[in-house]
């Protein structure tokens, strides 16, 4: 019942989204409202978690084989109400789903709700307030549910670039482990640089987080972030956004494995690579199409050996913009 009331509040929100661009607020240049769509095929070659020194999987994996190809499709949809000159509000929603055929047990469904503050200082200053709710369905079961609220601030700089430092509030209620609650605060800083007349950027960034497990005590964990991304167009009108992160994920209360080895260190790396084309502009209610293909590749090199795994993710598909 609960889940057929959130969708039934989606959909009523989408479609006054036109009705609310109307309102008598203090409007900005065009209309106030988006909404996106984009689906996609999507290929994982090891979706189930296959430890990468050994057959053996971790205790819960189901599935008879780590390669799954799925189906994916995102809708997100955004309306922004300008209070005044110096501040306005934002509200957000996203249905992302993914499904995997015969690997069913994974196939999840993300809501995503959110709301939002932005109070102008000056024409380069500002600062942000927001707060988001993560609602997670796994294989058609209600999973965990997520809290955010994350104030920010932001900074221009004429030769700089962007400056943005952010602190981050997270509580995730886990339904279906409740051992694996657990609240986070995390600080973190950004900066970003622009080029080509904001055509082309890079940033770096780093946050710290630290995990308090409210159940199971061995979730505990500190947690350091370096990133690295890259936005240019590259030729014939494509786009190019490559990204990389690198984490450091110490367990600080891991009971010592069989074995000997004391505790849990984990080293992730991230890289990901997208490209992206414009097909159609502007045509009737459509503002863009876009072809997408991206790589992303995933590997936790962790001293518990059954956590030590790769895994490879290809995506190809098309977004609708209106």
């Amino acid at each position: 019942m609960y889940r057929i009331k959130c969708f039934s509040l989606v959909f009523a929100f989408v479609l006054a989204l036109p009705c609310f661009s109307q309102a008598d607020s203090v409007s900005e240049k065009g209309k106030n409202w988006k909404v996106k769509l984009n689906t996609s095929w999507v290929h994982e070659d090891n979706l189930i978690g296959t430890p990468t020194n050994g057959t053996a999987r971790p205790a819960g994996i189901v599935g008879t084989s780590p390669d799954a190809d799925g189906f994916n499709w995102d809708l997100t949809a955004d309306y922004k109400y300008k209070f005044n000159d110096k501040i306005n509000f934002k509200l957000n929603y996203d249905l992302d789903q993914t499904y995997y055929g015969n690997n069913s047990a994974y196939d999840v469904t993300t809501q995503f709700f959110g709301v939002g503050m932005t109070r102008k200082i000056n024409p380069l200053t500002n600062f942000q307030l927001d707060y988001k709710y993560i609602y997670n369905i796994v294989d058609r079961d209600d999973f965990s549910g997520i809290h955010y609220v994350n104030p920010a601030f932001n900074h221009m700089h004429a030769k700089y670039g962007l400056t943005r430092i952010d602190y981050l509030y997270k509580y995730t209620d886990n339904w279906k482990f409740d051992s694996r609650d657990t609240t986070q605060n995390s600080i973190g800083l950004t900066q970003y640089v622009f080029f080509s007349n904001f055509k082309r950027r890079v940033s770096l960034g780093y946050r710290f987080a630290k995990d308090d497990a409210t159940g199971f005590l061995a979730f505990s964990r500190k947690i350091h972030d370096f990133k690295f991304s890259i936005k240019s167009p590259i030729a014939y009108g494509v786009n190019l956004n490559a990204k990389t992160k690198f984490s450091i994920r110490d367990y600080t209360n891991r009971p010592t494995e069989v074995g000997g080895v004391a505790g849990r260190n984990d080293y992730v790396q991230n890289y990901s690579i997208k490209l992206d084309k414009s097909l159609l502009k502007h045509w009737k209610c459509l503002n863009d199409l876009v072809a997408e293909a991206s790589y992303r590749h995933n590997f936790n090199n962790s001293n518990e050996l059954v956590r030590n795994h790769k895994n490879n993710i290809f995506q190809l598909g098309l977004t609708a913009k209106f």
